[in-house]
């Protein structure tokens, strides 16, 4: 291809892209779903970028203050605390996959402290007038069903 058709498409090119700026009519139609789409990324785009600087001006922030509270400390996990944490979690996993599938047929999760307020009157009700068996998992090292008497609940960390 010669000079001069290459210089010809590239003007072409560029004329029609510069084209697309200043037409004043697109007679375009954009249908809900799609202008559901866009607003969606928008609001999404907006919120990452909130959290994005937030999470940048608090860690500023603690770099300048010097502020290395045990909630900051908690962030950072040694890599033997993961891997025993890794460990003891299979280990837990396993104990409950032998479980039968009578014991296991009812399993509650706890993921915080909170949880167990949700779930208090139901196990009573499960386990003491029903006298059900339920599994009962948390992630919470203190959670009090963990030292629990009571025979028809398996608890598991």
């Amino acid at each position: 291809m010669s000079m001069k058709y290459k210089k010809l498409i590239l003007f072409a090119v560029g004329f029609l892209t510069l084209h697309q700026f200043f037409v004043s009519h697109a007679y375009a139609y954009i249908d809900p779903v799609t202008g559901s789409a866009v607003l969606t990324l928008i609001a999404g785009a907006l919120a990452a970028g909130a959290m994005t600087l937030k999470y940048y001006w608090f860690q500023i922030k603690s770099k300048i203050s010097g502020d290395h509270s045990q909630e900051n400390e908690a962030d950072t996990v040694g890599k033997s605390d993961l891997e025993s944490g890794f460990v003891s979690e299979w280990a837990e996993l396993k104990k409950i996959n032998r479980l039968s599938q009578d014991e296991r047929s009812i399993v509650f999760y706890a993921e915080n402290k909170a949880s167990m307020n949700h779930f208090q009157l139901l196990i009573h009700e499960l386990t003491e007038k029903m006298n059900l068996q339920i599994c009962y998992v948390t992630s919470v090292k203190n959670d009090p069903i963990l030292s629990t008497k009571n025979q028809k609940i398996l608890p598991f960390y």
